[in-house]
């Protein structure tokens, strides 16, 4: 049987998809890199060329959680209304991932300081985000950088409650309920 040879990036991709399959299936403590390898047809030495661990397989995914923000730095909009179509994006990944959110939430004590910078990379987009949302503001009680943090806290604290009690929510109501709050707590007028 002849061997169809794959990019690395297509490679890559299809390891990371297979992983996080087998993560989902079978939970990340019982799945092996031996595992990972048999289902995408590689040997595990092979397979090792790619990545170096299962840790580092877990790292990549949670690295990539950053959501579509295109249509939420649009200038002109209310600030609640940016607000809303941010944090109902971010929920909406949190949701389709929560799984991996689960997974980081609870290794993060055993990780080092690159693993942890890794895994949080997704994390500093979304305070961008707000960050980009707050720049134009003109009537904050914070300034922009505070406000940015202080979503950010309040939508990770949410997304932890998510991953934990595996509870189900409506992400465009829990957006708007949250960005509502935030206004109030921000916004001087």
């Amino acid at each position: 049987m002849t061997r169809i040879r794959k990019n690395p990036q297509e490679r890559t991709a299809e390891i990371l998809q297979i992983a996080r399959n087998l993560f989902d299936m079978f939970g990340y403590q019982r799945v092996s890199m031996a595992d990972i390898g048999e289902a995408s047809s590689l040997a595990r030495s092979s397979l090792y060329e790619y990545f170096a661990s299962k840790e580092e397989i877990a790292l990549s995914l949670l690295s990539n959680l950053a959501p579509p923000f295109e249509a939420n730095a649009i200038h002109g909009k209310k600030l609640e209304k940016r607000l809303t179509n941010l944090i109902q994006d971010i929920f909406q990944v949190a949701i389709e991932n929560s799984n991996l959110l689960a997974l980081f939430y609870s290794a993060y004590p055993g990780l080092d300081e690159a693993g942890r910078n890794k895994a949080f990379e997704w994390q500093r987009v979304v305070l961008n985000e707000f960050l980009q949302i707050f720049h134009d503001e003109k009537k904050l009680r914070l300034s922009a950088p505070k406000a940015a943090y202080f979503s950010l806290g309040l939508v990770l604290q949410r997304i932890n409650d998510m991953a934990f009690s595996k509870a189900t929510i409506n992400p465009a109501e829990e957006a708007e309920q949250m960005a509502a709050f935030i206004v109030k707590g921000v916004d001087r007028s």
